[in-house]
């Protein structure tokens, strides 16, 4: 991202008012305190007849896995000749385009949500120096050189969080959103987001740290104001008292100290921050949004978003992670007990992207949250209480807890999977996904005495997450076909489109690979060093050969047919900036286990097993996939024929040089991915990763060294 000049901008500005004059964002009416979907499977599709069928079929299917392979088939099953060539999915083809597609937005309350968003997005000059003056009572906590956005920075900055950030999670209510009676803490970190989706990284960088000193200047005067209540007054001293004097005590360190706090805050002499249930809420969400951010920043950013992590999930416990029945007629109350349902959630979530961007164990496990899953976007978008009752009675409102739904995804009961969910909260499910995949390997034992040792999964673990891996994917499919019968489309949380399924569809197949492969290549990525990265891409040890790792490559061709029907070109330069950081990890795994896979291929030796029949397919498929692009390698197709002898499973051992063209094979792969790294991201890890890329397939292309004896990253 290219630098941005500091703004300019009048330090000298006359104060309009005082933040403690008049009514504060925390004295403001800012709230009002609250006074089974049947299911039915569709068969899956058969297997495409030829390599083009799978590119014009299911390359567009970008993140599902291809329907008719299930966990329990082989490979070859799914990729053999001759089957029917009609498929059976119900899913919508349109589902699979690189990014949401604009049509896909558009829904019953579509005029109502954007002026929701217009009315957020609306600034005034008046507004803008209420908004800077606010900030005056921080002047201590802020950063030296901060400088206040002008009232059109502020405003673009708004409208990239609106346009950019809140899409792809929407936890604030943009239809009751107000910058001047938000926290001032909360209003920065939507500007550090916005900024960051405007591609200007440095303010971003600027208002981060002022969001993050002026929340944790606010969590500190709450604490303060608590602990001091919790110590003697002066008045508990007699005059011939001998415990000590607290101006020469522990109360000393308080500013409150020589005089009792008054109870309004017009008089009070240490700055007052408001506890209300709504502002530790907006403080909360401010530390959720720096985090968010924060994983993808700079390497100080990302140390400091790390330490933010233990605070966010002590502000989520202290919320309390049991939610409130979201049956009610009160718009105003819905609003509240859904917006707190999603703020935890979602820190719940971005939990788990930290867990599987670095290899961390999450801060928040699922056993921990008693909460209801996120109702339908329309009711979140609906801009007025009429609105909302309208939409009530056009779309499912019911109560599913994450335990149920989540219980139901592993239940071999006839129920089979959840009831109708939101894309959130399928969002939100697989995520629990992950967690449990994550949490199953790390508590696996292993007969390998090593701590770089493969955590293998029992077989019974194994089959039960592909069966809840199957039951989510069958949830969500089924849900698309409800909504095409129903006419719901034009509701953005029922169609196949937006950026919370797209990001959904991205971590299935992640978790899909993970499932069969102990092959994380997260770990180096915090070091934001390219050259580390390429290193630690390259030490990682071969793969154990077996038919649950030809499934997790099976994934990961599939994703790359995604690219090479649509062009690397185009995608690097066109479809880059609608990735999410989801994304990106999902093509670094993919593009690291294909590697690793044709590495593995090509030191098969005499004496190892001859590739099978099924390796035969995927190598054959993977080949011809890269012949499509300019990133071909010659390589004698006799590797990967099919023979009814079996004399071609040798083949590996009759020429000596398909070792080397199976390596070339694999800087080749790397090297595509690296191409759609190259291009236009909102995050500038994501060009480390590129630079990462480049530079292992650099080391690819270099003489091989003697394999690790012993170690694999795999599942036997």
């Amino acid at each position: 991202m290219n630098s941005i000049a500091p703004m300019v901008t009048d330090l000298n500005h006359q104060r309009m008012k005082n933040y403690d004059d008049g009514i504060g964002y925390g004295e403001r009416p800012r709230e009002h305190e609250p006074p089974t979907v049947g299911f039915q499977g569709h068969p899956g599709p058969t297997p495409p007849e030829d390599f083009n069928l799978f590119l014009d079929e299911f390359s567009t299917s970008a993140h599902f896995l291809p329907p008719g392979f299930e966990g329990e088939q082989s490979v070859s099953a799914w990729l053999q000749r001759g089957g029917p060539s009609k498929p059976a999915s119900q899913m919508p083809t349109r589902f699979s385009s690189l990014g949401p597609d604009p049509r896909d937005l558009q829904d019953g309350v579509r005029g109502g949500d954007d002026g929701g968003k217009a009315a957020f997005q609306r600034i005034s000059a008046a507004d803008h120096n209420a908004l800077k003056s606010r900030l005056d009572e921080f002047t201590s906590v802020l950063p030296s050189d901060f400088i206040f956005p002008s009232r059109h920075t502020l405003t673009r900055f708004v409208e990239g969080y609106v346009t950019g950030f809140h899409d792809h999670l929407p936890i604030l209510h943009l239809p009751t959103l107000s910058a001047v009676d938000m926290s001032p803490e909360l209003l920065l970190a939507i500007l550090a987001v916005g900024a960051q989706y405007r591609f200007e990284s440095h303010r971003s960088n600027a208002l981060w740290y002022a969001a993050k000193s002026v929340a944790l200047e606010q969590i500190r005067r709450r604490r303060s104001r608590e602990i001091t209540g919790l110590l003697p007054t002066p008045a508990a001293y007699s005059p011939h008292s001998t415990r000590p004097s607290p101006s020469h005590g522990f109360r000393h360190s308080f500013s409150s100290v020589q005089q009792e706090r008054p109870m309004t805050q017009d008089t009070h002499r240490e700055p007052y921050s408001p506890n209300t249930p709504q502002a530790r809420m907006e403080t909360t969400q401010t530390i959720l949004l720096l985090f968010a951010v924060g994983l993808w920043g700079a390497k100080a950013i990302l140390h400091e978003a790390l330490s933010l992590q233990s605070l966010l999930s002590l502000l989520v416990r202290e919320e309390g992670l049991a939610s409130e029945s979201t049956q009610t007629n009160d718009w105003e109350s819905w609003v509240r007990i859904e917006g707190a349902n999603r703020m935890k959630l979602t820190a719940y979530c971005f939990s788990n992207l930290c867990s599987i961007a670095y290899n961390m164990p999450p801060s928040l496990l699922t056993s921990e949250l008693n909460l209801f899953l996120p109702n339908s976007s329309r009711l979140w978008k609906a801009e007025s209480a009429w609105q909302w009752q309208e939409v009530r009675h056009t779309v499912a409102m019911m109560d599913t807890s994450l335990q149920d739904a989540f219980s139901r995804l592993f239940s071999r009961s006839p129920q089979g999977p959840p009831p109708y969910i939101s894309s959130l909260g399928n969002y939100v499910l697989i995520h629990a996904l992950l967690q449990h995949i994550f949490l199953l390997k790390q508590t696996s034992f292993t007969s390998v005495p090593s701590f770089e040792a493969p955590r293998g999964l029992r077989p019974d673990d194994v089959d039960d997450c592909s069966q809840a891996l199957r039951f989510w994917q069958m949830s969500f499919e089924q849900q698309q076909v409800r909504a095409n019968e129903s006419g719901q489309n034009l509701a953005g949380e029922s169609f196949p489109g937006g950026a919370v399924v797209y990001n959904s569809t991205a971590l299935w197949r992640l978790a899909s690979i993970r499932l069969y492969t102990d092959l994380s290549p997260s770990r180096v990525l915090e070091t934001r060093d390219a050259g580390l990265i390429a290193q630690g891409f390259s030490s990682a040890p071969y793969l154990i050969r077996s038919v649950r790792l030809n499934r997790a490559v099976l994934q990961a061709i599939h994703a790359l047919s995604m690219l090479v029907k649509l062009g690397v070109n185009y995608v690097a330069r066109r479809k880059s900036t609608e990735w999410s950081m989801q994304h990106s990890l999902c093509n670094l795994e993919c593009a690291i286990l294909l590697s690793k896979w044709l590495i593995t291929l090509s030191a098969v030796g005499p004496s190892d097993s001859p590739l099978s029949p099924e390796e035969r397919n995927l190598l054959d498929m993977l080949r011809r996939m890269l012949d499509e692009t300019e990133f071909a390698v010659p390589i004698d197709p006799s590797l990967a024929r099919n023979s009814s002898n079996g004399s071609s499973g040798s083949a590996i051992n009759g020429h000596a040089n398909e070792g080397a063209k199976l390596r070339q094979l694999a800087a080749a792969v790397i090297r595509l991915w690296a191409e759609t790294f190259k291009g236009s991201h909102i995050f500038d890890v994501v060009q480390v990763i590129g630079n990462g890329l480049e530079g292992y397939a650099e080391i690819l292309e270099k003489p091989p060294t003697p394999p690790l004896v012993g170690a694999s990253a795999g599942l036997g």
